[in-house]
């Protein structure tokens, strides 16, 4: 299951939402005329695409494993892995780590955290999913009594 074709689609378009979100605490400053913030934008989007397919690589998602677990344990980690990307990709904008901004590094990572939590309450995530195995037993037909 591990770098099919259809686990690459799943890990860019993950890496694409993650992207987004990173990408919406840029959105008012770069929407100034004349703003030079869309560098920062398209850097802080940049490193959260790339941060979250380096996770995705570095932590195996539980549906190529195939472990079940929780649904609130699966949005925690989902939360956590955001935030530690967002802050990831916040840090990255910077040359040395004097030259953090520090509010939009907490800004951005806390904007994939709450985007990652709206989505997990919002959608089903694989990984919550009770698979089927075999064939489902049908369940018994009512007696008929004369």
């Amino acid at each position: 299951m591990l770098f099919t074709a259809l686990w690459w689609k799943d890990a860019v378009i993950r890496a694409a939402r993650t992207a987004l979100l990173f990408a919406i605490p840029f959105f008012p400053s770069a929407a100034q005329i004349g703003g030079t913030h869309w560098l920062a934008l398209m850097l802080g989007a940049g490193f959260g695409f790339i941060t979250s397919l380096i996770t995705s690589v570095a932590v195996l998602p539980e549906e190529t494993t195939g472990t079940i677990i929780p649904k609130w344990k699966a949005i925690a980690n989902r939360v956590s892995r955001s935030f530690a990307q967002g802050l990831v990709a916040g840090l990255g904008t910077a040359v040395i780590l004097t030259d953090v901004d520090w509010v939009v590094a907490i800004e951005v990572a806390l904007t994939g955290a709450v985007g990652s939590l709206i989505l997990g309450l919002l959608t089903a995530l694989p990984e919550t999913a009770q698979v089927i195995t075999g064939d489902p037993v049908a369940p018994p037909l009512p007696s008929q009594e004369a």
